[in-house]
C-alpha cells in the first residue's frame, strides 16, 4: 500500500474511491472499503481519501480524541487490501476548498476517478456543504459511478430494552466511553488495542505485590473507556520473530493507592508468562470490563483484590477455551 499527502505523487490508474474520515475503522468502514477492494477486478485501484488530521479541532481549536492511532489505521487499511491511502493535510486550503473543485481537482484530475463509494451521509467541501447528491450529479459530468453504501445496524441492549442502532464512530465513542468493550470490539470487527513500548513504571508490582505487569503509558488524545481492570489479550513479537499472545488482566488507571501523579498508565499481568519484555512494543486488547478503579486503604489491601482479579481471569478465560 502506497501512503500519500500529495494528490500530485499519485501515480496510479483509474480508481476506486472511498471518501471519509474512517475514525476507528468499525464494521460500516470496512463494507465501504470493500466496495472499493472489490472494484479491483475490474482494474481499478483501490484508494482511501482521508484526512490526517481533525477538521473539527482544526476549525475548533478542541481536542477531537481518536479511536486508533495513525499507526493502527494505515495497518488495518493496508491489511483490508487498500493500495493508495491519501492522508490530505488539514490546512487553509484544503478546509476552505468548495466540494465542487474537490471532486474536480482531488477526486477526477487527481486520482483519476472512476468509481466513488461513500455512505449516505457523507459530507465534504467547505463546511461539509458537498453530499451524495452533488457527487452523482459530477459523476455524470465527469463520468465516474457512484456507489451509495448503506449504513450497517447492530442491536444493542441498554437498561434491559434491544435496539437496533447505525453502527457509526459516535456509537463506537460512546461504548468506549461506557465501558461497554464487549460491545465496541463487535462494532469494530477486532478488539480495542493501544500499543506502546513497555518501561519499568515504579517497580512494585513484583517485589510488593507479586503480580509483575507489563507497564506502558497511553497515548494522549485516544478515547478512553472509564479507569478500571479489564480482561485483555497482550501481543508482541518473540526473540525469534514469532507473534506471541498473551491472556492478560489490564489496569487502566492513575493507580491512586500508589502514586499521586495522575498519569493515566495501562499495568497488565501475563498469565503463564516468564521473562522480560522492557524496552519492546507490546500491543494490549481490552476484552471486558471487570470492576472501576479504586483507592485501596494500603498495599495489603490491594494485594488481596489483586490476587481476586487473577483467579477471576483465570476462570474468565478457561470458559472461553471452553466455548470455543
Amino acid at each position: 500500500m502506497r501512503i500519500l499527502s500529495d494528490i500530485e505523487d499519485y501515480q496510479g490508474g483509474s480508481s476506486a474511491i472511498a471518501l471519509g474520515k474512517f475514525d476507528g475503522i468499525h464494521l460500516g468502514h470496512r463494507k465501504l472499503i470493500k466496495a472499493i477492494t472489490d472494484q479491483k477486478d475490474n482494474g481499478l485501484s483501490a484508494v482511501c481519501l482521508t484526512f490526517d488530521g481533525s477538521i473539527k479541532a482544526y476549525l475548533t481549536g478542541q481536542e477531537d480524541p481518536w479511536i486508533c492511532s495513525k499507526t493502527q489505521k494505515r495497518e488495518i487499511f493496508k491489511s483490508l487490501g487498500v493500495d493508495w491511502l491519501i492522508e490530505l493535510p488539514v490546512n487553509k486550503d484544503t478546509v476552505s476548498m468548495e466540494p465542487e473543485d474537490f471532486i474536480e481537482k482531488i477526486m477526477v484530475k487527481g486520482l483519476k476517478a472512476a468509481y466513488v463509494a461513500a455512505g449516505p451521509d457523507m459530507s465534504f467541501g467547505y463546511k461539509g456543504r458537498g453530499d451524495f447528491p452533488l457527487l452523482q450529479k459530477w459523476g455524470e459530468k465527469y463520468s465516474f459511478s457512484c456507489k451509495r453504501i448503506e449504513k450497517l445496524s447492530s442491536i444493542i441492549s441498554e437498561e434491559g430494552k434491544a435496539q437496533r442502532k447505525f453502527i457509526s464512530s459516535t456509537l463506537v465513542r460512546e461504548s468506549i466511553v461506557a465501558g461497554k468493550m464487549e460491545l465496541v470490539n463487535e462494532l469494530l470487527g477486532r478488539p480495542y488495542s493501544f500499543r506502546g513500548m513497555v518501561d519499568r513504571g515504579d517497580g512494585i508490582g513484583g517485589p510488593k505485590l507479586r503480580t509483575p505487569t507489563v507497564n506502558l503509558p497511553v497515548e494522549k488524545g485516544r478515547v478512553l473507556p472509564p479507569n478500571g481492570v479489564y480482561y485483555s489479550l497482550a501481543v508482541f513479537m518473540d526473540p525469534d520473530g514469532n507473534i506471541a499472545r498473551y491472556n492478560g488482566i489490564t489496569n487502566l488507571g492513575v493507580r491512586p493507592t500508589v502514586s499521586e501523579i495522575g498519569e493515566v498508565r495501562s499495568e497488565t499481568y501475563l498469565y503463564n508468562f516468564e521473562g522480560s519484555l522492557y524496552g519492546r512494543e507490546i500491543e494490549i486488547s481490552l476484552l471486558k470490563f471487570v470492576r472501576p478503579e479504586t483507592k485501596f486503604s494500603g498495599l495489603e489491601e490491594l494485594k488481596a483484590q489483586i490476587q481476586e482479579d487473577k483467579s477471576r481471569g483465570e476462570r474468565y478465560f478457561n470458559e472461553l477455551c471452553t466455548q470455543a
